[in-house]
């Protein structure tokens, strides 16, 4: 898919897992923290995915 749309899910990737490491540092909530982050991880890749699709279709419909 090219290099931005990699560069914006690294991105988004790095960012769900300093905040998955916070979430699981830093909550007392014994037994739901570690599904809880893992949930913040997958949102936030998610997030980091529609500015990677939105670059590319950006750069392919103006390349025409």
């Amino acid at each position: 898919m090219g290099f931005k749309v990699y560069f914006y899910l690294f991105l988004s990737n790095i960012a769900g897992m300093v905040y998955m490491l916070y979430l699981a540092v830093n909550r007392p909530a014994t037994g739901w923290t570690d599904l809880v982050a893992v949930m913040v991880y997958m949102f936030i890749m998610g997030i980091g995915m529609l500015p990677g699709i939105a670059v590319q279709l950006i750069l392919f419909f103006t390349k025409r």
